[in-house]
Order: structure tokens, then sequence, then C-alpha cells
């Protein structure tokens, strides 16, 4: 989460707006992940397997197009070993061998359903190219909903390690300057009135 905020930040101070969307919905993947496996921890097991099978594919794929053969043996053995691990941490957990989506996972923590369905879906446009994103018909949308988002799993981050017992000696920082920014942004959505616009780009810097 470090890596993504700050790299949202550098583009932000950049002026490039559109740009540092992109960074937005793997923040709210790692945000959904996190708080999946800290509701439900036993889902550990299920979201390395899924990674992993979707890494085999993609290693048979890179192997096919030099001639050679991908051996599964070892990584089998090796997800085998984190099953025990994790059974042995979890035993009544979850440890079907099925695939764990990010919709399923997002379900495993209260909230996480209508998270889904609104942040993680309309960002989701923007990573795949979608036409109502191209034409920037999301955009008025986007804008209102960049920086709040990015604070939110930021938070959740550092909340997320706070809970481990990292620690976190400035939260309370943070839950102060976050509610600064949101009552300043609804100051200033206040002050415009009906029919009149912002600056997308010097709304979205600060």
């Amino acid at each position: 989460m470090g890596h993504i905020s700050q790299g949202f930040i550098c583009l932000r101070k950049a002026d490039a707006v559109k740009e540092s969307r992109f960074l937005v919905r793997p923040a709210i993947e790692l945000t959904i992940k996190q708080r999946a496996i800290a509701r439900r921890p036993d889902l550990i097991y299920r979201l390395g397997l899924t990674e992993t099978r979707s890494d085999w594919a993609w290693l048979h794929g890179l192997a096919k197009q030099v001639g050679e053969t991908f051996d599964e043996a070892p990584h089998k053995a090796e997800l085998q070993r984190f099953k025990d691990d994790c059974l042995k941490l979890f035993p009544s957990g979850d440890f079907s061998e099925a695939r764990l989506t990010i919709e399923e996972l997002a379900k495993a923590f209260e909230g996480g359903d209508a998270y889904y369905n609104s942040a993680y879906r309309t960002y989701c446009k923007f990573t795949h190219a979608t036409l109502r994103a191209i034409i920037g018909s999301l955009d008025e949308v986007a804008t209102d909903n960049d920086n709040p988002t990015m604070i939110g799993c930021v938070i959740r981050a550092v909340e997320t390690l706070a809970s481990i017992g990292d620690a976190a000696p400035n939260l309370d920082r943070l839950y102060t300057r976050r509610d600064e920014l949101l009552k300043k942004k609804m100051a200033d959505d206040q002050a415009i009135g009906p029919g009149e616009e912002t600056n997308p780009a010097q709304a979205s810097s600060e």
C-alpha cells in the first residue's frame, strides 16, 4: 500500500490526475484482501492457491514460447506444505480447492459487498480501459472519489498492521487529517453553486 499511495501522491503533485487514477483499483483490491484475511485468516490458503494457479498458467505459457516444459511438481509440493501449515493454524477453516475471487473476499467482512459493488467496480472501468472510461464519462464521479478512496485504503492498511501488533503511533493523527480533508471537501462542494464546476486537476491535487 505504501508503494501504491506514494505513486498516487507523486502523480497528483505532477497534476497527472487521470494517470494517478489507475492506482486506485490496486489499492482497493489490497484493502479487500487485507480486511477479508483479518476477518477470516483461514482464507489465506485459498488466496495463495488461486494466485499460485494463476502463476502456473503464466509460467506454462512462458515455457511454451521458448520450447521448454514447466514442471509443476516442486511448486505443488510447496503448496501442500503451505496448506499443512494453514491447517494447523486454522483447523476449522475453508480449505476447498475452489478459486477465490475478489468478490468472495469482499463478502467476508461487513460492508464488503457494498464496497465491491461501488468503489471496486467503478475503478475496474479504468483498469480495463472500458469505453465509458475512455470517453471520460466517469471522470466526474472519479474526481469526487479518488482522494477519499485512497485515504481510506491507506488508513485501513495502517489499521491492519496495528491489529497484528505493529507500531502505529501516528494513527490518531491520520484520522484527524482525514477528517479535516473530508470536511474541507464538503465545505468546498457546498460553496460551489448549482451549475458551477470545479477544476478537477486543482481539486484533486489537494
